[in-house]
């Protein structure tokens, strides 16, 4: 019930704009002429007064059963309406997790996992409200649904004005093989050519609106058998270290060995020192 309110609200809203006096979807410089500095002029929106240009954006968060299978179908009906997607990114967040010794060299993993998608797609500003519909339809929960109006008018009409002011400079001011007034017309040329930038894109945009989606699913649970990564859970049994236990303890008695032997002249002089000692006690004793 809620996905219907949302969907039927945002919709009764593209309606009142889609009826908006003198609103008519415009061509991307369809009937353009070219000037002497290769400048395109919009030759049908001087003729035709001042136009009405109105942008349209929306977005959309919303439930659904399948995140990948629905991120499909969804860039399958943007190519059915003539749209483009231009941004689609499919993700999955790991959650928390649990994991148990099944033997020296495995364990069972399980994980939780949240599944996402992230799209922008631009659709024919006439059939939006035919997107929002079909969209809204393959959702199990619509989260939120938002419109955006913008009014471009004015900016275009801003763009248009100095656009023909910098090319009536342009033609009032002859240019010279060599002259301090050919900077000047370089710069003018190039404000002409971005004013002109700015006329097409607000056109793009009046044509094309733009669609800002977010899904999500219920969380995934991922069972798993993985390999033991713990560098301490290998090695050898305990009759192995035993073994090894006693030939190192062995081992170390014969260096000991060894090393006293290297040390024979320093025993023989501590020796004869001792049996010194022993017979100026001895002598002592008997005096």
């Amino acid at each position: 019930m809620r996905i219907l309110l949302l969907a039927g609200a945002l919709v009764a809203t593209l309606s009142a704009c889609n009826t908006n006096e003198g609103y008519a979807p415009e061509k991307i410089m369809s009937d353009s002429t070219g000037t002497g500095f290769g400048i395109p002029v919009d030759t049908a929106a001087a003729t035709a007064g001042d136009p009405v240009k109105i942008v349209k954006t929306a977005g959309l968060r919303m439930k659904v059963t399948d995140v990948y299978a629905g991120t499909k179908d969804i860039a399958a009906l943007v190519r059915g309406l003539s749209g483009t997607v231009s941004h689609q990114e499919i993700r999955t967040n790991e959650g928390a997790g649990k994991e148990w010794a099944l033997g020296a060299d495995s364990v069972q993993a399980v994980t939780v996992y949240h599944p996402g998608a992230e799209l922008v797609v631009r659709v024919p500003s006439e059939r939006l409200e035919e997107f929002v519909f079909a969209v809204s339809d393959r959702a199990r929960f619509l989260h939120s649904s938002v419109l955006d109006i913008d009014d471009r008018s004015l900016a275009y009409l801003e763009a248009y004005l100095r656009q023909q002011n910098r090319q009536a400079y342009l033609e009032a001011t002859p240019a010279t093989v060599k002259g301090g007034g050919d900077g000047r017309r370089v710069a003018v040329a190039d404000e002409a050519i971005t004013q002109a930038i700015r006329q097409r894109q607000i056109n793009t945009d009046v044509r094309w609106s733009t669609v800002r989606l977010s899904l999500w699913q219920d969380p995934v649970l991922r069972r798993e058998v993985r390999a033991n990564t713990d560098m301490d859970a290998y090695g050898p049994s305990f009759g192995a270290r035993l073994r090894s236990g006693l030939a190192d303890g062995w081992n170390g008695f014969l260096v000991l060995l060894i090393g006293l032997a290297h040390l024979w002249p320093f025993l023989l002089l501590a020796a004869g020192a001792w049996l010194i000692y022993r017979a100026q006690l001895a002598r002592k004793a008997s005096a």
